[in-house]
């Protein structure tokens, strides 16, 4: 189980050719971009969540990026941990927020942040 979303009933994941969604910006501590998740690439704006692969690279210190609906608050777990010298990623499943939005947070060190979008639930 990659995660979980929802509170009741059965969702339904459908794949989607993978499509990068955010294309290497580079934030700063506590820096953000709102990523539109749904109405695009295939993915319907009724879409109850979304499948990303956050990247993160070139980071000039040890930071964590986050991932969240735009709009609420900003949630304790990290969806990857990035140290210099490296790049990691991690899959990630979150609910598109405000405006079929996805935040993506980058909290202490700047980093260069690459989100790729491959699917979603219904």
């Amino acid at each position: 189980m990659l995660g979980y979303t929802g509170t009741t009933g059965t969702l339904e994941f459908t794949p989607v050719p993978q499509v990068r969604r955010l294309d290497g910006a580079v934030l700063a501590a506590g820096g953000v971009s709102d990523v539109t998740v749904a109405g695009v690439s295939g993915v319907p704006s009724t879409a109850d969540a979304v499948v990303l692969n956050v990247t993160g690279a070139d980071a000039i210190a040890n930071t964590v990026i986050q991932t969240y609906p735009t709009g609420a608050a900003i949630p304790v777990p990290s969806t990857v941990n990035v140290q210099p010298g490296s790049a990691k990623n991690n899959l990630t499943i979150t609910t598109p927020g405000s405006s079929d939005r996805t935040r993506i947070r980058n909290v202490s060190a700047q980093v260069t942040v690459y989100a790729d979008l491959t699917g979603y639930f219904t």
